[in-house]
């Protein structure tokens, strides 16, 4: 999941991105979630094998937070699912 971030990163200029795996009807995928500029251009993801490739990418305003201040991977995870 850091390589994908980190790709994912590189292509949204720095903006807040996560991965996580999300549950799929044949098992897992992964999903990622980013800030930042709606109209991101993550051409390279589609380096990635099939499946390190995000299945699901959603954008939001803020990356939801724990009290600590990381990223809330579980909250991520759900927004994924919806």
């Amino acid at each position: 999941l850091e390589a994908i971030e980190a790709k994912a990163r590189g292509s949204a200029g720095g903006k807040e991105v996560a991965a996580v795996a999300i549950a799929t009807s044949w098992g897992e995928s992964v999903g990622l979630v980013y800030s930042g500029a709606q109209d991101v251009d993550f051409a390279a993801l589609e380096e990635l094998s099939v499946a390190a490739k995000p299945q699901r990418v959603l954008w939001v305003e803020a990356l939801p937070r724990l009290i600590s201040g990381k990223a809330d991977l579980v909250a991520i995870a759900e927004l994924l699912s919806e």
